[in-house]
């Protein structure tokens, strides 16, 4: 009941005038956040769960971040711990994050190579990316949280893919163009926001597609 009313009454406090450790730093910060928690084992794959899979994605990942740019990249969780519902949203939006990144991992049954999709956040095309942040602190309806960055996340969406596109790529794995469709998982973030979904067999992991995703993010450097 407690979450029924928040989803349906809780408003974001949205301000230019947060402080702390990671606002006053001057690296880019990125959030990462893994697919599942300790009572969520996500889709079954061929070899364990997306759950554990997708933890190990987004540790490899952060590292690989952190070696190419001056960025502070952190996890939402550990092995072990459990998220809340909105926990990760409002953890991305409280350190205003540059970007935050959700990881999906799913069994790929038909294609030869890995597969990786992107998308963004939206529920209404015509109206959401083009909103406007207010320039003073405002209260924000829950459901219009992606609106503050939709176009923003599209932007860095639609050059992640198009990085994706060199030959070098092409040849380990199958990308497919940015998408924005309405994302249960990384509602009411008011940071740029990407979706990942990986798709491996039992003969592709996804660690070769780890360097790709991260030189794709030029905007970090």
């Amino acid at each position: 009941m407690f979450f029924k009313k928040l989803a349906f009454f809780c408003i974001i406090f949205f301000t230019q005038q947060l402080s702390g450790h990671f606002l006053s730093s001057p690296k880019k910060i990125i959030v990462l956040d893994a697919a599942g928690d300790v009572e969520t084992t996500g889709r079954k794959l061929s070899y364990g769960y997306e759950r554990a899979e997708a933890l190990k994605c987004v540790q490899k990942l952060k590292s690989k971040l952190e070696t190419l740019y001056n960025v502070q990249v952190i996890l939402t969780r550990n092995a072990g711990d459990k998220i809340l519902p909105l926990q990760a949203a409002s953890f991305a939006n409280r350190l205003q994050a540059n970007l935050f990144i959700r990881l999906h991992i799913y069994k790929e049954t038909t294609a030869v190579k890995p597969k990786l999709f992107i998308y963004h956040h939206v529920v209404n095309p015509l109206t959401d990316y083009t909103a406007a942040p207010s320039r003073i602190p405002q209260l924000l309806p829950l459901a219009r949280a992606h609106t503050l960055a939709a176009h923003t996340s599209r932007m860095i969406g639609n050059d992640l893919y198009k990085a994706l596109q060199q030959e070098r790529h092409k040849k380990i794995f199958d990308c497919y163009a940015n998408c924005g469709i309405p994302l249960k998982t990384i509602y009411g973030i008011t940071q740029p926001a990407l979706l990942l979904e990986i798709g491996i067999n039992q003969d592709h992991k996804w660690l070769p597609l780890i360097d790709g995703i991260a030189e794709g993010f030029e905007f970090l450097r």
